[in-house]
């Protein structure tokens, strides 16, 4: 409903030029350290029409270089793949402010994926594989009707790392199910995904995930 009346406010010209942009912010955590190189699709006062190489999630703030000397930041309102271009996404995003950058939110963010660096494919190396079951339960391309199997390879007070068969990406939340063993009592918990890694065996990955609340219902 937003979107449409934007439309009928600020109607969005087409524009066609190539121009960079960087996730700065998802949840707290820095996507991209480097410049991308996207497609500028269509304008208006308040916002754009983005092509892309990501399926940001919904709320992420982008960088985004309309010229040399103008930058706005702009948060992701939709995502959707582009049939006839596989690999790339179609992105809404309305125009915003500068997210804040203040030194105790950029430590914390460092921290929180420093604390959870890759243990490799063998993990800690519990005397037996963890089972754990997931599921992602945000809105979009991404998200699973059924839990999924996958091992947990480390635990941490802040978050887990785990295999998964799946993708996803960061700032993707996962429903995530612990069962007793000697790493952790059995609890459900909900944790976003940081970063991901590919293994060395064909459509297998690993993922970092920092714990976080999910309201109910």
């Amino acid at each position: 409903m937003g979107e449409t009346t934007e439309r009928r406010r600020y109607p969005r010209r087409p524009v066609k030029q190539l121009l960079r942009y960087r996730c700065v912010q998802t949840g707290g955590i820095v996507l991209d350290r480097n410049d991308q190189v996207g497609q500028l699709v269509d304008m208006s006062q308040t916002g754009a029409s983005l092509k892309v190489k990501r399926d940001f999630p919904i709320g992420a703030i982008l960088e985004v270089e309309l010229s040399e000397k103008k930058k706005v930041h702009a948060k992701v309102v939709s995502v959707r793949g582009l049939r006839d271009e596989p690999g790339l996404y179609r992105a809404s995003v309305a125009f915003v402010r500068a997210p804040s950058e203040k030194a105790g939110d950029a430590k914390a963010a460092c921290a929180t994926t420093s604390d959870l660096a890759d243990p490799g494919s063998e993990g800690r190396g519990w005397s037996q594989r963890i089972r754990v079951e997931y599921r992602c339960v945000t809105e979009g391309v991404h998200k699973d009707l059924e839990p999924r199997a996958g091992h947990l390879l480390d635990i941490k007070p802040n978050g887990v790392v785990i295999t998964a068969l799946k993708d996803y990406p960061a700032g993707a939340i996962l429903d995530i199910s612990l069962p007793d063993s000697e790493a952790c009592k059995a609890r459900r918990i909900h944790g976003r995904v940081v970063w991901s890694k590919g293994q060395d065996r064909p459509g297998h990955w690993r993922f970092g995930c920092v714990f976080v609340r999910v309201p109910s219902g």
